[in-house]
């Protein structure tokens, strides 16, 4: 056996005592009741982007306007909901319009005020439009909830409705959405912001509702969920509602607590719907 001279052992020795003596940098992810900053301890067999996206319905606003010859005009407007038992949960601006919208090439389109005539709001499920009945409509605060037909039975988001309350930043979030109208996808991106400029009323709403996320909002995503990650759970934090033109990796939601104060307000929302909230809220 060959021997290690002193110095070489004294060297060795100096080694294994900095090594023993050096601090732990490592951080293993334990449930803390907060919200995640990580998908570490989602567990992927209890938690499904599948059974969310079957959640979440594209919706189509047709409303018709007096034009200025006296004929109706059409306009439609597209964006999407996320299905809460018989429910659909979306914004205001994808399912109302007050003004009429005039081509004008190539600057897009001019809004001139209109007498609006009539105006329906529908989902497309498996490619039939489905007439919803609305529930309640909150211009301020750009919530929407409708109703589905009795008969028509989907797939309603499977998990918790969260605390937004709760977000700080960092946290890891998915956009669930349609952007473009172009399918269902999944997007994931971190709360940026806990509070949004006041730009963001730019849209509709207001910004005080809002938190900001990185994770791109698009044309569509309108009204689709955004899930944020408690202890490896989905949970429901909030909606959809902008992004700032020129920067499409700053985008805004509105916090599900703005919708649960909206509903237990609401002296002409069911009991049933009501319940929703209630009975998931954290």
């Amino acid at each position: 056996m060959r021997r290690i001279g002193p110095v070489f052992a004294m060297i060795f020795a100096i080694f294994v005592s900095a090594a023993q003596a050096a601090p732990t940098e490592y951080y293993i992810p334990k449930p803390d009741g907060k919200y995640d900053n990580h998908a570490y301890l989602v567990n992927p067999e209890k938690y499904s982007f599948n059974l969310v996206k079957n959640s979440v319905v594209r919706l189509e606003n047709t409303t018709e306007f007096k034009g200025s010859d006296g004929r109706p005009v059409s306009n439609t407007r597209i964006g999407g909901g996320v299905i809460l038992g018989k429910y659909v949960l979306t914004v205001a601006h994808v399912s109302v319009q007050d003004a009429l919208k005039i081509p004008m090439p190539p600057f897009g389109s001019i809004a001139i005020p209109a007498r609006k005539i009539s105006e329906k709001t529908f989902a497309v499920l498996d490619g039939v439009k489905v007439l919803l009945t609305a529930v309640h409509i909150k211009r301020e605060d750009d919530i929407a909830i409708f109703k589905l037909p009795d008969d028509i039975s989907v797939g309603a988001f499977p998990y918790e409705i969260g605390d937004s309350d709760d977000l700080e930043i960092g946290n890891m979030v998915y956009v669930v959405g349609n952007p473009l109208n172009m399918g269902v996808n999944v997007r994931q991106g971190i709360v940026s912001a806990v509070e949004a400029p006041k730009e963001t009323e730019g849209v509709d709403g207001k910004s005080k509702n809002f938190f900001m996320l990185s994770s791109g909002v698009y044309g569509g995503d309108s009204g689709t969920p955004v899930i944020a990650v408690r202890d490896g759970r989905f949970e429901l934090v909030g909606i959809s509602e902008g992004v700032f033109g020129s920067a499409d990796q700053l985008g805004f939601a509105i916090r599900i607590n703005v919708v649960k104060r909206i509903v237990e307000d609401c002296r002409k929302c069911s009991e049933d719907l009501k319940d929703i909230f209630r009975k998931k809220a954290r």
